[in-house]
């Protein structure tokens, strides 16, 4: 038995294949374990407490956490054999990246459950809808921004140039916004509508050569109702400019 076990696979002994995959195997074990017990146990308590955040923060962590568990141990498993310097220097690699991007996970999720919690109640109760268009929008462009950063760090950790990677970042971010030039007007446009507030829902107007009823505005476009009932989208860019 024991000549089996040290007998070499691949450069190492199957004893040591037997214990990474134990090892690998375990941590699959302990994550679903977790998962387990954090649906059965710990949401039922959070939710007995009068502040919904503790449920969010559940809710939005226990993936994060599960997953960390099993990164953490592939990794143990993976460390323990040798597969040359190369190889196993590119699995380091690989998982300190996943394991970067999986605390980024936790990271976005963990600010969206406080936004979630604290900042859109307050929102939803001003008076203004000018807000509660701009919020989801800041929403996404808040993880958009956190990803960006952790995919950023993950590659710094594994020894790409990150002054190339912003650089790329740059030149890609210009080349998205000269694309996105008529999204931009028109949100910047639905931001002077609320602003100045040339006209409001149910408001009889006529505008780049059509008249309507007002009957929807949103951060991208406003929406008037015509005399015979169709509905007529205007972006907000063109109209915040035009005669009204």
């Amino acid at each position: 038995m024991m000549e089996f076990l040290n007998k070499t696979f691949y450069g190492n002994t199957i004893s040591s294949w037997a214990i990474s995959l134990g090892i690998v195997v375990g941590a699959i074990i302990v994550a679903k374990i977790c998962y387990w017990a954090i649906g059965k146990y710990v949401k039922k308590i959070t939710a007995k407490t009068k502040s919904n955040l503790d449920d969010l923060l559940v809710d939005k962590l226990e993936e994060p956490i599960v997953y960390a568990i099993g990164i953490l141990g592939f990794y143990w498993g993976f460390q323990r054999l040798t597969f040359g310097e190369n190889i196993d220097t590119f699995f380091a690699h690989i998982f300190t990246f996943i394991f970067t991007l999986n605390v980024t996970w936790l990271i976005v999720r963990t600010i969206d459950a406080i936004i979630v919690e604290y900042l859109t109640p307050m929102v939803s109760k001003s008076e203004s809808d000018l807000d509660d268009q701009l919020l989801p929008l800041l929403r996404k462009l808040f993880k958009i921004i956190l990803w960006a950063l952790g995919i950023v760090i993950g590659l710094n950790n594994v020894g790409f140039d990150v002054g190339a990677v912003i650089a790329g970042l740059g030149i890609g971010g210009l080349a998205l916004a000269l694309a996105a030039q008529d999204t931009v007007k028109n949100i910047f446009g639905g931001i002077m509508v609320y602003v100045d507030k040339p006209f409001k829902v149910g408001d009889d107007i006529k505008a780049l050569g059509e008249q309507g009823i007002v009957s929807e505005i949103q951060i991208f476009n406003t929406y008037l109702r015509t005399a015979d009932n169709k509905t007529l989208v205007y972006p907000n860019g063109p109209l915040a400019n035009g005669t009204i």
